[in-house]
């Protein structure tokens, strides 16, 4: 595979990995692969034919030559065995070495013997006609492996006069003797001759020893032969392979490539103008392949695809269009929601006879959940939790209209929960085409008795819990839902609210709240998450199911806004320690003055040691962050507010300044479970802060954070 893709190649690189010339490439090596087997084929026929042929002249030309000795046989047999005897009284040490003197002595009387002279010369007629290198006589000496000559076709000028000899292998052996019948050959390989074709016709026995004319016929010039032809054969199929090889890749060319060409040309062209916004069509269509096959197939069904994803990517414009309208709208509607509800904390600062607290997390879906309260007048607090029926943009502006009915309608029914709920459910039917509603509980607290007079219109049960127990469930009178009907007439209760009696208030999306199985956060969860909260303040009550739900969650989707409201009531109003603050200059060695500022305070209302040593460890951290990176250009001042209130008796400490804006309870606390190394820089000082105290809030206001720290100091 290429390192390079197709878009960073080369025009040369592109034309080199092109389909057209790895095609010729492919066809090529395939054709050279069969020239290949075609030739080996041809040399492995004409070698074995010619080996067939030779052998075959060998086996005849050894069987005439035995044939001749027949007409001479009485002759040549006397000549034979003398020859053999003679060889067999030279005794085993003069045969070693037959070209010794010695043992050439013992033969040379019969050179001119006219037998010997009569025999060669009609063996050399017969080999010169026949083309073979020699035609002989020779005895097998089986025990010692020999030939031993006799006759030559080459007279006196052959270097095997009788009596020589050679060595024979144990193959030929056994393969002449298995001629004793009939004509046999062997093909063999020496270094002195080369490869050639020995006939075999065996004639007598004499003194133990096999007598048997030879024919040798040398197969180099086959061998040579068989090369040239190799070399011609292989020069021709080289221009056959070439020549056809062009021929098949042009017509594949042609019928495959160039259309696979055409269609990428095409498809290319497509992606240009779609780029480029063009509303070119058909670019498929106008190719009019007509091939017959696969690729005709494949130019239609891009054809038809082209025509598809036109439509499809029109159709997508439109709903995309439409996608991001509605995201507007969900985005309009989500500002709605957030913007109309209260997120001020403290709402009420001055106000020590009850703290609030509330949050809502929006699903990501728009819906309208939300929540309210608002001082009636100096003595009477209302309280709203409601959850619309419905979506998006309706359900945020239906939200809208029944807070500001329930608002309106609160003022003039100033102690009346259900006369309330009443009017505005008169006022939402009225004009209610769209069929929407929205389930409401709704109480208003009498400050001074802490008689709360609530009405429910089909909302979730209220959670009370009373000083000194548990949190539980309230099961109220339920009545109709705002807006489903007319004529409705709610009904109110009333709760005795007493000190330290604690009220929580939800929607639907906490106790619905669905893990990844579906499962339901439900109620006894909600109740477990309340009553595991060490110090009862509304926020830390708030946050600990939030974190609840949220954990139980886990990866799952939210589906529903989570809306949650904490009312703690303290009773009649305790006298408020003076106030008293200090505007010093934002940098850390005034750090000193800051903590003689808060001591001295501290030691007026007799606080206890431990709890000013954590209220100096947390002043001191949030003062060294304002003086560290609230003004990066120096120059800025903070103020410092203190003050002691309620029962038990609590000091209340604010941090403000007009630095950078920075909310530092948004951080993640650190897991202190892991080693220091372990774990992320930074977020340490915050979390001890948040430990040292009841409660930490940050709000931005006017262009100041503001920091408010709580903790009860008796």
């Amino acid at each position: 595979m290429p390192a390079k893709s197709v878009r960073e190649m080369t025009r040369i690189e592109r034309l080199r990995h092109s389909l057209g010339a790895r095609t010729f490439q492919a066809v090529l090596i395939l054709s050279i692969l069969i020239g290949v087997l075609v030739e080996a084929f041809g040399i492995t026929l004409y070698a074995h034919t010619a080996k067939n042929e030779y052998t075959q002249a060998a086996e005849h030309l050894a069987d005439t030559a035995g044939s001749v000795m027949q007409y001479e046989e009485q002759a040549v047999y006397e000549y034979a065995r003398k020859i053999v005897q003679r060889y067999t009284d030279a005794g085993s040490d003069l045969q070693a070495d037959p070209e010794s003197a010695a043992y050439r002595l013992q033969f040379q009387e019969f050179l001119d013997d006219e037998t010997w002279l009569e025999v060669n010369t009609l063996l050399k007629r017969l080999s010169d006609s026949n083309e073979a290198d020699a035609v002989y006589v020779a005895a097998l000496d089986e025990d010692a492996l020999r030939f031993v000559y006799i006759f030559d076709s080459q007279g006196p000028d052959s270097p095997e006069l009788p009596g020589d000899w050679d060595p024979l292998m144990k193959a030929e052996l056994t393969r002449y003797l298995e001629g004793l019948e009939e004509p046999v050959s062997y093909l063999g390989r020496t270094a002195e001759y080369g490869v050639q074709s020995t006939g075999a016709r065996y004639l007598f026995e004499v003194n133990g020893m096999k007598v048997f004319a030879f024919a040798d016929i040398n197969l180099n010039h086959v061998m040579k032969r068989s090369l040239r032809f190799l070399w011609q054969f292989g020069l021709l199929l080289a221009v056959l392979v070439i020549a056809g090889s062009r021929l098949l890749a042009n017509r594949l060319q042609k019928e495959v490539v160039d259309p696979i060409n055409r269609l990428s040309d095409a498809a290319a062209q497509y992606v240009e103008d779609k780029r480029k916004g063009r509303q070119e069509a058909d670019h498929f269509a106008k190719l009019g392949i007509a091939t017959g096959d696969e690729i005709e197939n494949l130019s239609l069904i891009m054809a038809d695809m082209e025509s598809d994803l036109t439509t499809y990517i029109e159709d997508l414009t439109r709903v995309t269009g439409e996608k991001e309208r509605i995201g507007a709208e969900l985005n309009i509607a989500r500002k709605i929601q957030e913007g109309s509800l209260p997120g001020t904390f403290p709402p009420f600062p001055d106000r020590t006879e009850f703290d609030l607290y509330a949050s809502m997390h929006a699903a990501k879906e728009v819906g309208g959940d939300f929540y309210d309260f608002f001082l009636i007048d100096d003595d009477h607090l209302a309280l709203v939790m409601a959850d619309v029926s419905g979506k998006g943009v309706p359900a945020a502006l239906f939200m809208m209209a029944s807070k500001m009915l329930i608002s309106n309608y609160a003022a003039i029914e100033k102690d009346s929960p259900a006369k309330i709920l009443t009017r505005v459910n008169e006022r939402i039917c009225a004009g209610n085409t769209a069929g929407m509603f929205v389930t409401v509980w709704l109480g208003i607290l009498e400050i001074s008795t802490g008689v709360l007079k609530a009405a429910n219109a089909g909302h979730e049960y209220p959670i009370l819990r009373k000083a000194g127990q548990p949190f539980a469930l309230l099961k109220d009178k339920h009545g109709f839902v705002v807006g489903g009907m007319e004529g409705v007439r709610y009904k109110e209760y009333e709760i005795a609210m007493e000190k330290g009696d604690q009220l929580f208030l939800y929607t639907d999306g906490v106790a619905e709240a669905n893990d990844r199985d579906e499962n339901m956060f439900g109620i006894d969860r909600t109740l477990t998450a309340l009553n595991g909260v060490e110090l009862p303040y509304c926020k830390n009550e708030v946050d600990a199911v939030s974190d609840a739900v949220h954990a139980f969650m886990g990866k799952a989707e939210q589906f529903d806004d989570i809306t949650m409201l904490c009312l703690n009531y303290y009773g009649k109003e305790t006298p408020m320690t003076e106030e008293k603050s200090l505007t010093i200059d934002a940098k850390v060695d005034r750090l000193h003055d800051v903590l003689d500022f808060i001591d001295a305070y501290l030691e007026e209302q007799d606080c206890p040691p431990k709890a000013q040593m954590q209220l100096d460890l947390a002043v001191e951290e949030l003062f060294v962050n304002i003086a560290s990176y609230a003004y990066p250009d120096g120059g800025g001042t903070a103020e410092i507010r203190i003050r002691a209130f309620g029962e038990p008796k609590r000091a209340e400490i604010v941090l403000r300044d007009s630095g950078i804006p920075y909310d530092p309870t948004k951080n993640e606390d650190p897991d202190i479970t892991m080693a220091a190394e372990d774990r992320d820089i930074g977020g340490l000082g915050v979390f001890m802060v948040k430990k040292y105290t009841d409660s930490v809030q940050y709000t931005y206001e006017d262009g100041h954070n503001v920091l408010t720290i709580t903790k009860t100091i008796e």
